[in-house]
């Protein structure tokens, strides 16, 4: 964890939409696409000690149900960013429900790509937390609005490292359901980090499924202009729903719009979004035509016509980085070596196998080094 004087922590306190995700804008009572009411709360915990253990210092970012606070974990004197779920909520059994979930599939994720979480649990005053990593910089969506659309190579190398998140989170059976540029992450270094699986979808059987059902059929969860078709009809989502999210950021962050800017409500949008083809890239951003190829299929309504997964997502991505005559990486490509994905190429974890001791090779190769060292002075000395 990095520990230098006044970092830039991502997070400015702000507030969505517990209905469909949009952004309040300032003090804003009312959700500018909905219209639903906001449950922006006053911050009153600066500088008290939670649990004993966690010392607030102020608040990060603040939803619909819970807040994120950057806290100093006082046994290890290490800041954190602390999750926690609004005490009015805490009697809810669907969204304690949901939030514990949430905790639990954080804690399964271990790509460097996926915030890492260090601890979660309930306080004594039955306050539910996950303790996670603080992270510096800014968001992806930070990002678009300070500088416009982003150079397209830049864009894949970051589609390229989300998708190694993804990789391992579908591989155990877990659908994120909310990628937008807000949930993707851009630390100092440009490494990339995606965040809140508050509404992963946990499929049956999976190693963390719960037995909870906590969507019912024809409930649609997620932020609308990131939405899959299926999904915004309430069908079964599934990774390759995500993928159609990924395409529609990077649509946005190449051509600094999404596909469907005309739509100025959400029914016109859901309209557009279930009738009408995507336009092509091309025609908006002076990009090549393997762009064009990439986001449509991205972009497909229906999801067979898609990437079957990430993995060949990522391929199509590595192909489009690398044409004959390419210049040089984008540097923000280079920060991170984004692993090799196939493992997760038919649904499956694979994990890392221990390396065998090299100490017994090593002292063998030793010994062989040091009887060839004498034969050879020996014969020498001969020799001569």
């Amino acid at each position: 964890m990095r520990t230098e004087p006044d970092p830039k922590v991502h997070g400015h306190a702000s507030h969505a939409c517990v209905a469909c995700g949009t952004a309040f804008v300032g003090q804003s009572l009312f959700c500018r696409l909905c219209g639903r009411r906001s449950r922006l709360r006053h911050d009153s915990h600066s500088g008290t000690v939670l649990g004993g253990i966690y010392r607030i210092e102020g608040k990060i970012a603040e939803g619909g149900f819970g807040a994120i606070y950057r806290v100093t974990h006082l046994p290890t004197g290490i800041e954190l960013a602390l999750k926690v779920l609004h005490a009015d909520f805490a009697s809810d059994p669907q969204i304690s429900a949901r939030f514990r979930r949430e905790s639990k599939t954080l804690a399964n994720l271990r790509d460097s790509h996926t915030v890492a979480t260090f601890e979660r649990g309930e306080l004594r005053d039955g306050t539910l937390f996950i303790a996670m990593e603080l992270l510096r910089g800014e968001t992806l969506l930070e990002r678009f609005e300070a500088r416009g659309p982003l150079p397209w190579r830049d864009v894949l190398a970051i589609v390229r490292a989300t998708c190694s998140s993804l990789g391992e989170a579908h591989a155990r059976g877990i659908v994120h359901r909310d990628l937008k540029p807000a949930n993707i992450h851009l630390d100092d270094n440009d490494f990339v980090k995606v965040l809140d699986f508050g509404i992963a979808k946990v499929e049956e059987g999976s190693g963390i499924d719960d037995g909870d059902e906590l969507t019912f059929v024809g409930q649609a969860l997620g932020t609308l202009d990131y939405m899959a078709p299926e999904q915004l009809i309430g069908a079964t989502c599934s990774p390759r729903s995500d993928i159609y999210a990924l395409g529609v950021i990077a649509f946005e962050l190449i051509c600094g719009r999404r596909p469907f800017p005309e739509a100025t409500n959400a029914p016109a949008l859901v309209t557009a979004m279930l009738t009408q083809a995507p336009p092509l890239p091309s025609s908006i951003s002076r990009v090549p035509e393997v762009i064009d190829q990439l986001l449509l299929r991205c972009l497909e309504r229906d999801p067979a016509h898609r990437y079957e997964n990430v993995v060949e997502l990522a391929r199509a991505i590595d192909r489009a980085l690398e044409p004959p005559r390419a210049p040089s990486i984008p540097r923000i490509a280079q920060v991170h070596a984004v692993p090799e994905l196939e493992q997760f190429a038919h649904g499956s974890v694979v994990d890392a196998q221990p390396l065998p001791d090299p100490s017994p090779r090593l002292v063998i190769y030793v010994l062989g080094a040091l009887i060839g060292a004498v034969g050879a002075a020996i014969a020498w000395v001969t020799l001569s």
